[in-house]
């Protein structure tokens, strides 16, 4: 079996899988989508906080630096 039939197998079975995600979210009950819903969401949520976090931690590490900079004298007049 080629490499290429092999790859449009997969992407064949992916699109199956897929179209039946839909189909089978779409026919779900409100009373058992909106938990899933909510799951969904709550990870989002977590994933941003945590990209806020490590922009938090970025950002703190740029002030010390800069701090230094100006401290040791470099460029006192381009950064402070």
């Amino acid at each position: 079996m080629s490499l290429n039939l092999i790859s449009y197998n997969h992407l064949h079975l992916d699109v199956i899988l897929r179209m039946s995600l839909v189909q089978y979210l779409k026919g779900m009950e409100h009373q058992h989508f909106m938990p899933l819903l909510q799951k969904v969401y709550q990870r989002f949520l977590a994933l941003v906080e945590g990209i806020q976090a490590q922009n938090a931690l970025i950002i703190d590490i740029l002030d010390s630096i800069q701090y230094a900079i100006c401290l040791g004298g470099f460029w006192f007049f381009f950064l402070c």
